[in-house]
């Protein structure tokens, strides 16, 4: 299985970016079929790139020191084999957004967890 994980702080990111950029009527954004007389629209944010499940299980046991017991279970009904955010239309508002590796993200939450758990 494969999922598009997204760092909370590059979240944080886009949702302020995009706050900054209040839709304009008669203004369309470049590319999207949107009418100009309604601007308002739902845009994905998220990586925008997929990760295999068992890669992210693997971060997470790098960073915190541990193997993971892994319980394989069958897809559940209404599961997805993928997950991938395509934010093309976020991007072409409010330009390139930061990206946190994967590694790097688990990194961070797990010394958040370790230093803010009690």
């Amino acid at each position: 299985m494969w999922r598009d994980f997204t760092f909370v702080e590059d979240l944080v990111a886009a949702t302020v970016a995009i706050t900054a950029r209040f839709p304009e009527m008669g203004k369309p954004v470049v590319g999207e079929s949107l009418s100009a007389v309604a601007p308002y629209r739902v845009l994905n944010i998220g990586g925008g790139r997929s990760t295999e499940l068992m890669d992210f299980i693997a971060s997470l046991e790098r960073a915190m020191g541990i193997e993971a017991r892994l319980n394989m279970m069958p897809m559940r009904p209404g599961d997805v084999v993928a997950t991938e955010a395509d934010t093309r239309l976020l991007q072409a508002i409010v330009g390139e957004l930061p990206v946190t590796p994967l590694d790097e993200g688990i990194n961070q939450c797990v010394a958040w967890f370790n230093q803010n758990a009690s």
